[in-house]
């Protein structure tokens, strides 16, 4: 038997042989799992948000209203795509609460077969991974950065080019906030050589946090920039 990472409950003989392994597998047992919404097509092909709940006045040919504008600012072309793996719902919340802000790091390997099946699909190609950095006061805070810990369930060299300049909490500010601040520094001693690269990042919310970051990356010689996230609010 195996006690599942998030509700502690045991794998028991009411599973299926094939429900006992995905159990095993993503360390989660199959009444969590069916708490948890992955997204599906169609999405955003930008952004990666499913387009299932959006009226059409929300999509504006196969992307979102939110990446119609991302097209048309300073940003644009930055970022070739975002693709996240679930949706933020309450479950979602809960999970992150207490793998972020709790610290419960031993949640990691919950989605690990998804993960990387996400991965596999969409960014085989690129070099290396680069985590959304914290900054020090948070890491401090945190004991850990939750980004650098979903960037190692994949198969790809982690790199750090990018530093964190401390500000006030994202969630505590509105996207004209988000736009306006500088949030991160380049740390190398030298330029990216037009590498293809993947940002890792752990929620997807109006997507300035990636953004800016792939400018950054941009100036400094990078390729094609893509991004990972485990959950698209």
């Amino acid at each position: 038997m195996n006690a599942c990472l998030y509700c502690e409950g045991v794998h028991t003989s009411q599973f299926t042989f094939s429900q006992f392994l995905r159990g095993m597998e993503n360390g989660l047992c199959e009444l969590c799992l069916k708490k948890c919404l992955f997204i599906k097509e169609p999405y955003c092909l930008l952004c990666g948000r499913s387009l299932l709940r959006l009226s059409s006045q929300f999509i504006d040919h196969d992307i979102c209203k939110d990446c119609a504008i991302w097209k048309t600012s300073s940003y644009e072309g930055m970022m070739t795509k975002n693709r996240s793996l679930l949706h933020y719902n309450d479950f979602m919340k809960e999970w992150m609460k207490r793998f972020k802000f709790q610290g419960d790091y031993a949640l990691l390997p919950s989605f690990k077969k998804e993960w990387r099946s996400l991965f596999y699909q969409h960014f085989k190609t690129c070099s290396f991974i680069i985590p959304i950095p914290l900054s020090e006061e948070r890491h401090f805070e945190r004991g850990f950065n939750q980004s650098e810990a979903l960037a190692s369930l994949l198969p790809r060299q982690i790199v750090s080019p990018l530093s964190r300049i401390h500000t006030e909490k994202q969630s505590k500010k509105n996207k004209q906030e988000r736009l306006q601040e500088e949030l991160f520094s380049f740390s190398f001693s030298r330029k990216l050589n037009n590498e293809e690269v993947l940002l890792i990042d752990d929620i997807y919310t109006t997507g300035a946090t990636l953004y800016k970051a792939s400018k950054v990356l941009k100036q400094n010689g990078a390729g094609l920039i893509s991004a990972m996230t485990l959950a698209r609010s």
